[in-house]
């Protein structure tokens, strides 16, 4: 008999529409606060709600303000999607760079304010601490808004850049940088810390075109090279997100065991005996659990020594092995594709090493005249030891020139055939796919 499985059976967290709410004081990013005036409920939405009383908690536990009350509060300022019409010109703005077309995009963006205040006051405070351990009905911010919000943040950015206010633009791609981590760090259940991933490559994009213009004042090189490596050292790695959502499966499966009722849907449960439940059950967790043993082992090895095509075949190998009226069920108390998962982090660290290079490269081209011939000679004046591509643990390819066409830093992607990626790598298209990661277009 196949049953439909209950919606909360695994922590597949909703990406949420935003609501607007209103009766809230807004701190704001640099001081003050400011009334919000945008009308609806004067309480937050109930997921909202229950987020900041549970983030309040660690707040006060800890003795310090915490980044992800403010970005939780921002989700309920979310005035909705742009059209189609406006969301390609944001778009457009993100590629090519503000212009006088691009005004009919600041109305949306001042309905935004609300919202970005309160991103920008949770970047501000540089730390960001999760519930943990994660339950399958734990709360969360709304993620579409804060997607939302970090592409905003780069378009006021480019805004700024249009006018010659780079400092204040480096300080929006700091801001979306931040948020990106605060959503990356340890506990962060696995959809949020994969969205987090997706921010921090859209900050960093923006802030090494930036870099590479030759626009920039080394004063704001060093600091922008500071933030990134702050970034960089904080960001929660995947080996912590798949821990943590493993946390989540045991504490699911203790649930379950307990009322395994909530396997299936709540109109099912009168069809089904209770030991017909517990088969059901336990021939998923037959299926399940090798899985993310299999990922636990996978993912603590040395990415050089972990031999991603055989831990794919062999997980392709697993599942072939489970009956057929296990999987189902078996495929939502499953992981998700750790194996890509790690090439989407290993890809995000390697465009934030490739831009602190890029950074590091303008502040030697500042005091000498010329760009190094070697990235060797970056070190020790900007790093005590030189970045390495996290793929192969060698040095990036580096191409000097003062030919911004010609002068390239670029990383390795996870191909089989190395040497052989003439594209950008692209995750989606498989874990071992060829391509090169490039920080730059």
């Amino acid at each position: 008999m196949l049953c439909r499985p209950a919606a909360s059976l695994w922590f597949r967290a909703p990406i949420v529409a935003g609501l607007i709410a209103g009766g809230w004081t807004l701190e704001t990013a640099y001081g003050g606060t400011q009334e919000a005036t945008v009308t609806s409920s004067t309480q937050p939405r109930p997921e909202t709600a229950r987020l900041i009383t549970a983030l309040e908690a660690i707040k006060e536990k800890e003795g310090r303000d915490n980044a992800l009350i403010h970005y939780a509060i921002a989700g309920d300022f979310f005035p909705g999607m742009p059209d189609d019409k406006l969301g390609a010109q944001i778009k457009e703005v993100l590629t090519k760079g503000w212009d006088s077309k691009a005004s009919a995009i600041d109305d949306y963006i001042a309905r935004c304010q609300p919202m970005l205040r309160q991103m920008r006051a949770g970047a501000e405070l540089n730390h960001a601490s999760p519930i943990r351990p994660l339950a399958s009905d734990t709360p969360i911010a709304n993620m579409m808004a804060m997607a939302m919000s970090v592409k905003l943040l780069c378009v006021e950015g480019r805004k700024l850049e249009s006018d010659g206010q780079t400092t204040e633009a480096i300080r929006c791609y700091c801001s979306a940088l931040r948020i990106g981590r605060d959503f990356t760090v340890p506990g962060q259940p696995n959809i949020v810390w994969l969205l987090g991933l997706s921010f921090i490559n859209s900050a960093v994009r923006q802030a090494a075109r930036l870099v590479d213009s030759g626009s920039v004042t080394p004063g704001e090189l060093e600091n922008l090279l500071k933030e990134l490596k702050q970034v960089e050292g904080t960001m929660g790695s995947v080996l912590e997100a798949f821990v943590a959502e493993r946390v989540c499966w045991d504490r699911k499966i203790a649930d379950l065991n307990i009322a395994p009722e909530g396997i299936v849907a709540s109109s099912e449960t009168g069809q089904i005996s209770e030991s017909e439940l517990r088969g059901m059950l336990e021939g998923a967790v037959a299926g399940a659990k090798p899985q993310w043993d299999l990922g636990l082992e996978y993912l603590q090895k040395p990415y050089a020594t972990a031999n991603t095509l055989s831990v794919t075949k062999e997980l392709d190998t697993v599942r072939k092995k489970i009956p057929e009226k296990d999987r189902y069920l078996s495929n939502f108390l499953s992981p998700m594709d750790f194996a890509e998962e790690q090439a989407r982090w290993m890809a995000a660290k390697s465009r934030l090493l490739q831009c602190e290079i890029l950074v590091a490269l303008q502040l030697y081209r500042a005091t000498s005249g010329e760009f190094p011939k070697d990235l060797a000679d970056l070190s020790p004046k900007y790093f005590s030891e030189v970045p390495v591509d996290p793929f192969t643990g060698h040095r990036f390819q580096y191409s000097p020139s003062l030919n911004p066409a010609q002068r390239r830093v670029r990383g390795s992607g996870p191909s089989v055939n190395p040497g052989s990626g003439t594209v950008d790598f692209d995750p989606t298209n498989g874990a071992v796919s060829e391509g090169e990661v490039r920080i730059l277009e």
